[in-house]
């Protein structure tokens, strides 16, 4: 892309590698790579110049992040919420379904996640909202208008809003399946505990952005309506007292029978 040929290269080699990372099995691999994926979108997303755009000028540095959130970030969501559905594949198969608002019916409510899974489900959440919190609209211009004085675009989008001909982005967040997975982990961590503390945090963070999506990635005004209020709803309700982990194998012993 127009990052540049060596650059990009060197972009996708790193993906490829936090890629098979992120495919292991092992929970110290996982983090490594979503470590790796983190600093990769803040030396292209963060808002300064000089050592964090690799000694480049802020011009310079505005068109690699143009061109990384044009060609990378989408791929780079993708892998991430890989690992975010494989959090919510641990959860109990059968617990007690959640209904009520927003159409959110048949959630895998009240399970818990296994013995561990904290550390992950804090740092995959926090990456994918800080993903979400990507400025697109400050990019246009930002290379030609360098002067300190200018607002420079960062990682501090309020509204989530990539570039409407990005359709790809729309089949991202313009459906149920994320903000679904995000309430499921959310409720999972309330119930967890103060291990999840930290994760409970991230995750309510993540549905705030997704309350924030950009009505324009959505097929109509009523799904928006719908995703906004339903995240904020699970946003803001009261974290379940912790389920007993002789509660939860209880539970997976009689959807195995």
């Amino acid at each position: 892309g127009e990052g540049g040929g060596g650059g990009g290269a060197g972009i996708e080699t790193l993906l490829s590698r936090v890629g098979e990372l992120l495919a292991s099995p092992d929970v110290s691999h996982l983090l490594v790579g979503l470590h790796l994926l983190e600093s990769l979108v803040l030396e292209f997303g963060s808002p300064v110049g000089g050592a964090a755009g690799g000694g480049l000028n802020w011009a310079e540095h505005a068109r690699a992040r143009t061109a990384f959130g044009r060609e990378y970030l989408l791929p780079a969501m993708h892998t991430a919420l890989r690992v975010l559905q494989r959090l919510r594949d641990q959860l109990p198969a059968a617990v007690a379904a959640g209904g009520g608002a927003s159409g959110m019916e048949g959630l895998r409510l009240g399970g818990r996640l296994p013995d561990g899974c904290a550390p992950l489900a804090e740092n995959v959440a926090s990456l994918v909202a800080l993903m979400l919190s990507w400025d697109f609209d400050s990019a246009g211009g930002a290379a030609e208008r360098p002067e300190e004085g200018e607002s420079r675009p960062g990682l501090n989008a309020t509204v989530v809003r990539p570039p409407s001909e990005a359709g790809a982005w729309g089949d991202v967040l313009g459906n149920a399946q994320l903000l679904a997975c995000s309430v499921e982990l959310y409720a999972a961590a309330a119930a967890g505990g103060a291990a999840y503390a930290q994760a409970r945090h991230a995750l309510r963070q993540l549905l705030v952005m997704l309350a924030s999506v950009s009505r324009r990635l959505f097929r109509s005004p009523d799904a928006h309506a719908e995703q906004a209020s339903a995240a904020l709803a699970a946003a803001s309700a009261k974290p379940a007292k912790p389920v007993p982990a002789a509660a939860v194998a209880a539970t997976a012993t009689a959807v195995a029978v």
